[in-house]
């Protein structure tokens, strides 16, 4: 009787497990195993994971590890390889009908050495001339805006003297400096502001002064010889000859 009664006992035991009585014990009351209901939803279950898995696996064979804080040379060489570093710096290029060459080898051999890829750094090169082109334009724009602000002041400063005065400037400029190198690199100087030195109106009123030492007069259809103009021009200012040559400065 008391046989019969633990087989019967052993009996309802397995019904109660259900399609989990077929595996073996050491699956039977496993908790992954316990939360399907079906051997169905068990086997899709297992396919998924497997599936999973080999996704998994390719990206792992296609990734690129982190590089160790101690790598050695022949590691880090194989990371930066695996990144898409070229082989050599002089493989990166770069666009632009205006590159500066000591520039392009500095970025070329800066590059290589951080390990940055070929296709990323032709990005930062492109990113950086639109950058650059955007701070040259802007600076060019405020020497207008500056240039022309300083012409009206000067314009309303001097009144009816504006136009004779503007052409006395013009004139001993053309008799004086014009073929000079060094004054023309001079006045070419933007300032700050980004406005050349030739437009200030503080150069347009020293020139203007300075040809009426030499003995300029707009309303004179002549013009006095070269050498009075430098004459004149060294009585007003004894470093004249040398103001503009920088190894004098």
């Amino acid at each position: 009787m008391a046989e019969e009664q633990v087989n019967q006992t052993g009996d309802q035991a397995q019904a109660g497990l259900g399609w989990r009585a077929a595996l073996p014990d050491e699956f039977k009351e496993h908790e992954f195993v316990k939360t399907f209901q079906k051997p169905g939803d068990f086997v899709k279950a297992a396919i998924d994971i497997k599936t999973d898995r080999e996704a998994l696996k390719t990206q792992l064979a296609n990734s690129i590890p982190k590089l160790k804080a101690d790598a050695k040379p022949e590691e880090r060489e194989a990371y930066f390889k695996a990144l898409g570093r070229p082989d050599k710096p002089e493989e990166y290029e770069f666009e632009g009908d205006t590159l500066d060459p000591k520039s392009v080898d500095w970025a070329r051999q800066t590059f290589y050495r951080l390990g940055i890829p070929k296709d990323l750094a032709k990005s930062i090169g492109s990113e950086f001339n639109q950058y650059q082109k955007a701070q040259i334009d802007a600076f060019k724009a405020n020497a207008e805006k500056e240039e022309k602000a300083a012409d009206a002041k000067l314009k309303a400063d001097l009144g009816d003297k504006y136009p004779a005065t503007k052409e006395l400037a013009t004139r001993l400029w053309n008799k004086v400096f014009a073929k000079d190198k060094d004054a023309l690199a001079f006045l070419a100087t933007p300032t700050r502001e980004g406005m050349l030195l030739g437009s200030n109106p503080f150069f347009v009123r020293m020139f203007a002064e300075l040809a009426k030492i030499t003995g300029e007069d707009v309303s004179s259809a002549g013009s006095p010889p070269q050498d009075k103009a430098k004459e004149g021009l060294e009585s007003f200012y004894d470093k004249s000859p040398g103001m503009f040559d920088p190894s004098k400065r």
